[in-house]
């Protein structure tokens, strides 16, 4: 059994104006990359049931490269939280010792779903690429980051 994953992005705003001398450097740590930058609206669901932040303001790189490093996490049995900026909007993914599924379930919502292990590190892998390949056409000078390399290879 297959599940259909969404995982999509739209890029609002290049970077979050906090104040007046903010300097949108592609070159600065993780950190901005994982709260200022990119920030767009995620689309995440499983056979059609929404399980992604609803908010706008979400730092899609961010979430990509997280979402990714939590299930190569999950690759063993665990619990991780995919946490957001709101923490209403943190994401739950566990796997147990017994199957190869994965429990996602949205902390907002008084649901979860499940989808199989190898489908969702899949979507993940071909959403963090997708984004890289858009981000790196739009903005050159990302792929000068140093940790370019490590983003394209998790």
């Amino acid at each position: 059994m297959s599940n259909d994953i969404l995982l999509s992005a739209d890029l609002l705003q290049p970077y979050s104006l906090k104040n007046s001398r903010f300097v949108f450097d592609l070159r600065r740590p993780e950190r901005y990359f994982k709260l200022n930058y990119f920030l767009g609206r995620i689309e995440f669901s499983v056979d059609g049931v929404a399980v992604g932040p609803t908010s706008a303001n979400v730092a899609i790189l961010g979430f990509a490269l997280d979402l990714k490093s939590i299930l190569n996490q999950l690759n063993q049995p665990g619990e991780v939280k995919l946490c957001s900026m709101l923490n209403e909007q943190d994401i739950r993914l566990a796997r147990d010792e017994s199957s190869d599924m994965i429990v996602i379930e949205p902390v907002w919502r008084d649901y979860v779903v499940i989808v199989m292990y190898q489908d969702i590190l899949a979507a993940a892998d071909r959403f963090l690429q997708g984004l890289l390949d858009d981000l790196s056409l739009k903005f050159p000078q990302l792929v000068e980051n140093d940790l370019y390399p490590a983003w394209r290879a998790l």
